[in-house]
């Protein structure tokens, strides 16, 4: 998808000296967009005739309108002085901060319509730089007169669906049954149920869902206070980065002193997504 926007952005959209550019973790991983977008032109006659595929400089040329389409490393000082008529980002939960987001939408202010697209997997840190977008993004959608030159496409799997129900699972994998195997789903499906590390995988990567799992002491607030009600628990922290409706004290030092030491979550009192008071998580034997 990223690949065919770039190309439309290069040869299609009518502007001269189109700089498009394809940004992600480093270079590689963005080159892997471009890759695409290489063979795109090269089996495309139409395509073929007009563009110019430079491998050695990850370049796309169109001789036509002075325009390129370029894979760039992911350096954001190196990136500042750009003047981007388009940006295709791929996977922006790899980035550690924005800085490089920043510096290339800035650039963007001279063109008449430009245009930035990203595609990513959630990241599953809530609190993180691509956690806030994503958060971001959610409001956006909700109200769209938020941001409206922003338009926002979601598929994730809400924290409260079951990730092993085969009936949740078309949602966050539009291409199921297409070109993605259902088998190959059930089978992650396996090993997730058998493996916490592994669900951790499953439930970001396959269902797209915007949080962690943790195994450790689960607590519920009552009136402020850190009530500890099991062990060895379920937990799924919200998109804004409270721990509430569920809170988890840490794993490791089984730290609950209640009357002294309470864990980051009931210290701030744990709210739900909505303001309401914190609800227990379901708790697994240990």
């Amino acid at each position: 998808m990223l690949a065919g926007i770039a190309l439309y952005l290069l040869c299609a959209d009518n502007e001269e000296g189109a700089e498009i550019y394809g940004a992600a973790m480093d270079r590689d991983q963005a080159r892997k967009v471009y890759d695409v977008a290489a063979r795109m032109v090269r089996l495309s006659p139409v395509l073929s005739k007009r563009l110019t595929v430079r491998d050695s400089a990850k370049r796309i040329v169109d001789e036509q309108t002075a325009s390129y389409y370029e894979a760039i490393p992911a350096d954001a000082g190196g990136n500042l002085g750009h003047n981007p008529h388009g940006i295709v980002f791929d996977e922006i939960l790899t980035q550690k901060n924005g800085d490089l987001w920043d510096a290339l939408r800035t650039g963007m202010g001279t063109r008449t319509q430009p245009l930035m697209v990203a595609a990513t997997t959630p990241g599953n840190d809530p609190a993180g730089w691509c956690g806030q977008m994503h958060l971001e993004m959610e409001r956006v959608a909700e109200d769209p007169e938020r941001a409206p030159h922003i338009l926002v496409f979601l598929r994730n799997l809400p924290m409260d669906s079951d990730p092993f129900d085969e009936s949740n699972w078309a949602w966050p994998n539009p291409a199921l049954g297409d070109f993605l195997s259902m088998q190959a789903i059930r089978d992650e499906a396996i090993e997730a149920r058998n493996d916490p590390a592994k669900e951790n995988a499953y439930r970001q990567f396959r269902m797209a869902s915007v949080g962690r799992l943790h195994r450790g002491t689960v607590a519920k607030t009552v009136a402020g206070q850190g009530t500890v009600i099991g062990s060895f628990g379920l937990v799924w922290p919200g998109p804004r980065g409270e721990v509430g409706p569920y809170s988890v004290v840490h794993p490791h030092t089984g730290g609950c002193d209640c009357g002294e030491r309470r864990s980051a979550a009931t210290q701030r009192g744990a709210p739900g997504r909505d303001g309401e008071d914190a609800r227990p998580v379901e708790v697994l034997d240990p």
